[in-house]
């Protein structure tokens, strides 16, 4: 214990006595919700079969002039503390803190997310569903979705989406999930 506190002494002082005066700025960026990325992700992905569906990370999520170029009425987010940032501009929000963790219980937001989702076509709208980063936790709601009203399998689905969006990778648990889902529907 006595080494480790000592290393750690050692290192701080280190850093509290470096020169940075020889740095230069650099490009790299820390995003929130451990996504590290080199640039903004602001690209929304059309869900196929489904005009008026679209996926994305918060990025684009976050990105009015998106939003406005296709006419996102409803946004549908599947992550936890994320702002919701137009609601001041006619954008109707729907939130689920859905955990990117192989353990969480995706029946319990599935009729909740299929619901809004429904809702807001039906009424004339066009839908975002979004995450942090866009890989999973929207991806898995999306390909739920696309298994419940076009009574897709799970892998016909996800490689529908994966055209569209290649960036998309359910963590194991809810893959798992997803395949019992098929089974049920």
């Amino acid at each position: 214990m006595l080494k480790c506190n000592y290393q750690i002494d050692m290192f701080l002082s280190s850093i509290a006595n470096f020169d940075k005066s020889g740095l230069k700025p650099t490009t790299t960026v820390v995003r929130t919700g451990d996504v590290v990325l080199g640039k903004l992700d602001t690209k929304l992905y059309s869900v196929p079969g489904f005009d008026d569906l679209f996926i994305s990370s918060k990025d684009a999520a976050y990105d009015y002039e998106s939003i406005k170029a296709h006419s996102i009425s409803h946004i549908l987010c599947v992550a936890p503390h994320l702002e919701k940032k137009f609601v001041d501009k006619d954008v109707i929000y729907h939130s689920e803190e859905i955990l990117d963790v192989p353990w969480e219980d995706l029946s319990k937001y599935t009729n909740n997310c299929v619901e809004f989702i429904d809702k807001a076509i039906q009424s004339g709208g066009k839908v975002l569903v979004h995450c942090h980063a866009g890989i999973s936790r929207s991806a898995s709601i999306c390909i739920i979705y696309m298994m419940t009203r076009n009574n897709l399998t799970y892998d016909e689905a996800y490689r529908l989406l994966k055209q569209s969006r290649c960036q998309i990778y359910p963590n194991k648990g809810f893959v798992k999930q997803l395949r019992e889902y098929q089974a049920k529907i």
